[in-house]
């Protein structure tokens, strides 16, 4: 995953990056952000961004030189939050089972997330500047969980039927695979029946009840 930027006092206009908190920037990146989930990478432009933000098109342009600046920014730091915001749900655990627990639990969200991720991944198909945004998205996935579950064969408590390696891959295909469910908006994808795929497959995978 990129390296969060660094604040910055970029001068408005400069097309640099301004630190991610700062209230106007925030708000410009979050209206794409709802634009991307509602109309696609392509579908986005300067005049939608401005009216869902309640600005005008300049004052985006006082801090974004262009229409990609916004889009390219938006996505790095919605995939960067997220992959930080999922990575949490391990470090506020203690034990390799409740890790790996929290991590699957949280892996596949609401509609909004999940459509995100989704058109992120089509952007990339078609634009080579996003590829490294959603690799380096999915190579934090697979570390977290690589680390949960290495931690836990290393203690005893899991017994894996296959490399760790190909576990994690498993892990990484279903959890797409079930974002695609919720983004598509498939009624049999709850929250619910999302938890218990994840985590069944957890516990044959690792053949561990995974501390109930």
């Amino acid at each position: 995953m990129p390296t969060p930027a660094s604040p910055t006092t970029a001068p408005p206009g400069s097309g640099a990056a301004l630190p991610e908190d700062h209230p106007r920037r925030r708000l410009i990146l979050d209206a794409a952000e709802r634009l991307l989930a509602a109309h696609g990478y392509d579908g986005i432009r300067l005049r939608d961004i401005a009216k869902e933000a309640g600005i005008s098109i300049g004052l985006i342009q006082h801090y974004f030189e262009t229409r990609d600046d916004v889009v390219h920014e938006m996505l790095v730091t919605a995939c960067e939050r997220r992959a930080r915001d999922w990575q949490q749900l391990a470090l506020r655990k203690q034990d390799p089972s409740a890790k790996v627990r929290a991590l699957l639990e949280g892996a596949v969200t609401n509609h909004e997330h999940c459509t995100v991720w989704l058109e992120s991944c089509a952007a990339a198909s078609r634009h080579k500047e996003v590829q490294p945004v959603v690799a380096s998205t999915n190579n934090t996935w697979r570390d977290a969980l690589m680390a949960a579950i290495t931690e836990g064969v290393a203690a005893g408590d899991f017994e894996p039927a296959a490399p760790v390696e190909q576990i994690v891959d498993i892990f990484v295909a279903l959890i797409d695979g079930l974002i695609l469910a919720v983004a598509t908006r498939d009624p049999k994808i709850t929250p619910d029946y999302t938890a218990t795929l994840l985590l069944a497959t957890a516990r044959a995978q690792l053949r561990s009840d995974l501390g109930g």
